[in-house]
């Protein structure tokens, strides 16, 4: 795993959520902003269905 250019971790995908560093913190951001996407789309299409 890189920041900014320098090695910070390095291993498999599981190594690395394991460790709970860099990459796990990373991993956890993009499934929060996955999560808040879904939400939205369901009260989209709970407003469409309303409309």
């Amino acid at each position: 795993m890189l920041d900014k250019g320098h090695l910070v971790e390095f291993g498999t995908h599981q190594e690395l959520l394991d460790k709970k560093g860099f990459y796990w913190r990373l991993v956890m951001a993009q499934r929060q902003d996955s999560g808040m996407l879904d939400k939205a789309d369901k009260l989209l299409k709970a407003k469409q269905v309303t409309a």
